[in-house]
């Protein structure tokens, strides 16, 4: 290949590398206001447990029958809920927090000690609460707006109707069971914590 081609085919794919770069800065400018919004803020509250955990370098998977694991096999499940969100105005009323918590189907792995069935597969849950309540202060990837509970499956498949068609628990529920919320410091250590205990 001659020099003239070389330096050719080097502009060219320099020039499609910068117009890749602006289309994908400028999608995320445009897409950054939706993350205070419920389908996407769950992804954020992943996010960071992922991060508490130093897990980051893992690409995410979705559709799995449990959302983290860490490499010594701890199975964990995260749910996501807060007061509000991006589209709400000052004047609306605030939901109220819920976690969705329902049993999923899972296939058999021997290796983890699964079975075929329809149970929760986790071993834990971090619940991640997004507690602000000024529509114009939401900001998902602000770590102090987030509380994080961290809840033993065995507590889910005790005290959670069975027979719920949308089983679910709130914030009352957390705390007539004792569990405390934690900062995004503090996190990582609750997780541990709790999974050598209920392991």
């Amino acid at each position: 290949m001659s020099e003239t081609s070389k330096n050719s085919s080097a502009g060219q794919g320099s020039d499609e590398f910068q117009r890749l770069s602006r289309s994908e800065s400028d999608f995320w400018t445009w897409f950054r206001p939706s993350l205070a919004e419920n389908w996407m803020r769950g992804v954020v509250g992943e996010y960071w447990v992922t991060k508490a955990l130093g897990l980051t370098d893992k690409i995410r998977k979705g559709w799995n029958s449990w959302d983290l694991e860490t490499p010594d096999r701890i199975r964990i499940e995260v749910k996501t809920t807060g007061y509000r969100q991006s589209w709400h105005k000052p004047t609306d009323k605030m939901a109220i927090p819920k976690f969705v918590v329902p049993k999923v189907k899972v296939k058999v792995d021997e290796s983890r000690g699964l079975r075929d069935g329809q149970y929760r597969p986790a071993h834990l849950y971090v619940l991640c609460f997004h507690k602000e309540r000024d529509v114009s202060k939401l900001d998902p990837l602000d770590t102090s707006q987030w509380e994080f509970y961290v809840v033993p499956t065995k507590v889910l498949d005790e005290k959670v109707n069975p027979n719920a068609k949308s089983p679910s628990i709130n914030l009352r529920f957390l705390n007539e069971n004792s569990f405390d919320p934690v900062s995004f410091n503090g996190l990582k250590d609750a997780i541990f914590r709790a999974a050598n205990v209920n392991r």
